[in-house]
């Protein structure tokens, strides 16, 4: 640092350098340009950093750091000083501005080596243990395709060696990232598996719909390689995702149609200020309403539900995100009748979005009681102390089952529907109506985490029946839809979302698989169990 300011002279001095002349002034200049430069860089963070991950970030810093301290050293040395006479100053004017640049390229030269220096010695390692590391093409040349491929070389003890990307933009194509080339559209991989002798295929693409995804997995499958989908790159800093593991499988990636969005203005108008009163407020269901109620400011939520510990778990949650709501848990079971009617009388409810219920097929059928008294008289009670009270809006969960059943569940949740159209029948005035749902992915006992649970253990996957289908959506689909129905004008209906064409059991069990990196029957086996009592093939909307 201090030899620059004389280099900085050497050049700006054409007839050479005389120590008699500049000695006094270039020690002056060296002593000031030491003290301003040295807290300078240790203030800007300069002595901070590993420079064997410098990037153009750490270049700006140097920059930065480079140009305060010449601000500082100029105002000092060329205002300053020429007002005390006894300090020498004949160092030309110019030598600053050299110096600056001499600064940087010292100062960053010396610290990128470093950087191309472990680059190069990586390299070498990657080079002589290149047998050894597993041949990868990478799907997907954007954000995460090119972090990802950057950090494979950056450390070749991840056994990963990325040898192309695949990307169907055609402005890529053809160029080199990394060094790395972007070798043509995903139409290619099967000539480039082939030829390159490609081991893995890593699916980078956060950002893709599942039908993509799907896409891809189908030309991969047949070559009979190893597949994975990887994270987003913001997953990998901030949650612990890491370069080894699968991306968790988003529930949109398993829809065979484009997710439902609705508008929430009406909902917003219908919600805000309003005191929500939310039954089976615990549940996959009931929580999601919870959270999509409280984006609409109301005066109060009311979480209502028999199990504690499911209560608790939500109204922490609320409080965190949504401490503006005024969040109420309430521990109690619709059956109560006495119990629910104090609710009603304590807190007045205007709004209410009916989630409780038994919905497990098979158990119900076993338990024709408790399903009776839960899905159909708990629900007939708390219509009759909701009009009491005077609730205005009232919305019932139902089920596809509801149509034509076969099943307990299925004739209960039919009943509740009747009870709340009678409900409505009595006055014009209320907005009572239901809701029918198909299967919803990913909610608290359904296929989604039974399947993802067997995979994850190694043990082969239950199906029914292989021609068994459902018609299926997603939680935020299914709570959407419920707000929904609730802001529309009417009374006494049944609403049921359009949710396409009903799916093989089977196909979202083979997605499930191929989505974790999987091969179906080899890697995973799939069992056929038979239908249970209560169970259709096909359900019906």
């Amino acid at each position: 640092m201090a030899i620059i300011p004389v280099f900085a002279l050497f050049i700006r001095l054409d007839d050479g350098f005389n120590w008699d002349i500049y000695g006094n002034a270039l020690g002056v200049y060296v002593g000031l340009s030491l003290m301003i430069k040295i807290p300078t860089f240790y203030k800007c963070g300069l002595y901070k950093h590993l420079w064997r991950y410098a990037s153009i970030e750490e270049v700006s810093v140097i920059l930065y750091a480079v140009l305060i301290a010449s601000l500082i050293f100029n105002l000092i040395y060329l205002f300053i000083f020429p007002l005390i006479p006894v300090i020498p100053g004949n160092i030309p004017r110019s030598v600053p501005a050299i110096d600056f640049l001499l600064s940087v390229t010292a100062h960053g030269g010396i610290r990128l080596l470093s950087r191309i220096f472990t680059t190069e010695i990586k390299k070498r390692e990657k080079h002589t243990s290149g047998d050894s590391l597993t041949r990868v093409l990478i799907i997907g040349a954007g954000n995460s395709g090119t972090m990802i491929a950057k950090e494979m070389l950056r450390n070749p003890s991840n056994g990963l060696l990325p040898v192309g990307f695949i990307d169907d933009d055609p402005r890529k194509q053809g160029h080199l990232i990394y060094g790395i080339p972007v070798l043509g559209g995903r139409n290619l991989i099967p000539d480039i598996v082939r030829s390159m002798g490609i081991q893995q295929a890593l699916i980078a693409m956060p950002s893709a719909s599942g039908r993509s995804i799907r896409s891809i997995l189908r030309i991969v499958e047949p070559l009979k390689i190893k597949t994975k989908t990887l994270p987003s790159v913001s997953e990998i800093v901030t949650d612990t995702i890491k370069l080894e593991q699968f991306r968790e499988i988003r529930i949109d990636d398993l829809l065979r149609r484009e997710a439902v969005k609705t508008d929430m203005t009406p909902v917003m108008r219908l919600l805000k200020g309003e005191t929500v009163l939310i039954t089976g407020a615990g549940g996959s269901i009931g929580s999601e309403i919870c959270r999509l109620v409280a984006q609409c400011k109301p005066a109060r939520l009311l979480l209502l539900g028999h199990g504690e510990n499911s209560i608790h778990s939500i109204q922490r949650e609320l409080l965190q995100h949504y401490p503006e709501v005024h969040v109420s848990p309430v521990i109690a079971d619709i059956r109560d009748y006495e119990r629910m009617d104090a609710v009603m009388r304590d807190y007045g409810p205007s709004v209410v979005y009916h989630a409780a219920a038994h919905k497990h097929v098979p158990l119900m059928e076993d338990n024709i009681i408790d399903a009776l008294t839960n899905n159909v008289l708990g629900t007939m009670q708390l219509l009759k102390i909701s009009k009491a009270h005077g609730v205005q809006n009232f919305t019932m969960i139902s089920t596809d089952k509801a149509v034509h059943p076969t099943s307990v569940m299925g004739v209960t949740k039919r009943m509740a529907e009747m009870a709340t159209q009678l409900a409505a029948a009595d006055d014009p005035n209320l907005k009572f109506a239901a809701v029918r749902f198909g299967n919803v992915l990913g909610s608290r006992g359904s296929v989604v985490p039974i399947f993802m649970d067997q995979i994850h253990n190694g043990k082969p996957v239950t199906i029914t029946h292989p021609e068994m289908r459902r018609y299926f959506m997603t939680i935020p689909e299914a709570v959407q839809l419920v707000l929904q129905a609730s802001a529309i004008e009417g009374s006494g209906k049944i609403y049921v979302l359009d949710m396409g064409e009903p799916e093989r059991i089977l196909d979202l069990a083979l997605d499930l698989i191929q989505l974790s990196g999987l091969t179906p029957y080899k890697d995973v086996k799939i069992k056929f169990t038979g239908l249970r009592p209560g169970e259709k093939l096909t359900e019906e909307l």
